[in-house]
C-alpha cells in the first residue's frame, strides 16, 4: 500500500512533468495569433456504458493557456492514463474550423487491463479577423469615408 508522503510525492513529480510539458508546448496565442475562443464539449464514457459517464465543457482562457491539451481520464483507478488531443485541436486552429470534433481511447492502466474509457470532444472556436485585411462594409472605416 502506497503510504500518504509517497502518493503526494508521486502527485507533485507529476504535476511538474506536465508545467514542463506546458512550458515546451509554448503558449496557444502564439500558435493561434488570431484566436478568440475556445471551448471544448467532452463526454467521457465506456464503451460498455456500465460505468457513469462524464460530461462538461472547459471553455479556455486564450491569452493564458498553453499550446497543450492534454485530458486526465476521471476514472479514478486507471494509471498514466488520459487522451492527448493537442495534435488535432492544434491542426483544426491553424485550419481556422469554428468546429471540429474527434475521438480518443484512454491510454491508461486499470490493475493489469487496459483502461476502455474513451473520449468523445467538440471544440467551438471563434477568430479575430486578420490584421490588415481590408475593412469590411459595415466597419467603422469603411462607414467613415
Amino acid at each position: 500500500m502506497m503510504s500518504f508522503a509517497n502518493r503526494r510525492r508521486e502527485v507533485e513529480e507529476r504535476r511538474i512533468q506536465r508545467r514542463e510539458r506546458e512550458t515546451a508546448a509554448g503558449n496557444l496565442t502564439d500558435k493561434a495569433p488570431d484566436l478568440a475562443s475556445l471551448s471544448i464539449e467532452m463526454h467521457e464514457s465506456r464503451p460498455d456504458g456500465c460505468v457513469s459517464n462524464n460530461q462538461y465543457i472547459r471553455r479556455i482562457v486564450v491569452e493564458h493557456a498553453p499550446a497543450l491539451f492534454e485530458i486526465p481520464c476521471s476514472y479514478p483507478q486507471c494509471e498514466g492514463g488520459g487522451y492527448d488531443l493537442t495534435r488535432e485541436t492544434l491542426l483544426a486552429l491553424a485550419s481556422h474550423r469554428p468546429r471540429f470534433e474527434g475521438e480518443h481511447a484512454c491510454r491508461g492502466q486499470c490493475a493489469s487491463l487496459d483502461c476502455t474509457r474513451v473520449l468523445r470532444y467538440v471544440g467551438t472556436a471563434t477568430y479575430r479577423e486578420a490584421s490588415g485585411a481590408a475593412p469590411g462594409p459595415f466597419s467603422r472605416e469603411a462607414t467613415a469615408r
